[in-house]
């Protein structure tokens, strides 16, 4: 019985919301409630489109190659700092980008602080490791301010390729 109560409080983190046009934006919230900032723009580049079972649709990320994420946000809070963080959901564990430095500031244009109802934008760049095994994983990413404050977070399916 405890496993299948585990399997069923994960099964739901890693699809998007039964409303979600996942043919338009291969990314969605984690939930509800989990970004304090409206988002105004997300594009992930390069991000070949495929059709994934469980998740809709994903972004093919090939190793050796690096992925562009370019956010525009606005933030309802002032922050005098922020930070980022991805994470890849690997047999029902988060497992954090280690090569990302959690520091954001350098990647919003005009860096830090930012301002409540101001858009900022955001770019980040990721190194997909030709070392990391071909595989699908939920990315969970998160970008947030001071005192841990979640500003931003999105997921997304990807595949490895």
């Amino acid at each position: 019985m405890l496993i299948l109560l585990i399997v069923y409080s994960t099964t739901p983190l890693n699809r998007p919301p039964r409303d979600w046009d996942t043919d338009r934006f291969p990314f969605w919230p984690v939930n509800p409630n989990c970004s304090t900032a409206e988002i105004l723009e997300l594009t992930i580049n390069p991000c070949a489109r495929y059709k994934d079972r469980t998740m809709g649709n994903g972004c093919l990320l090939r190793r050796g190659t690096s992925v562009e994420f370019t956010l525009r946000f606005k933030p309802s809070i002032d922050v005098q700092s922020v930070t980022h963080e991805a994470q890849g959901e690997i047999v029902m564990a988060n497992v954090s980008f280690r090569d990302m430095d959690p520091n954001a500031c350098p990647c919003i244009q005009g860096g830090c602080p930012i301002r409540s109802n101001q858009v900022v934008s955001y770019v980040n760049t990721i190194q997909i490791k030709r070392m990391w095994p071909a595989f699908r994983v939920p990315v969970t990413y998160y970008v947030r301010g001071d005192n841990a404050t979640t500003l931003v977070c999105f997921r997304m399916a990807a595949k490895l390729a």
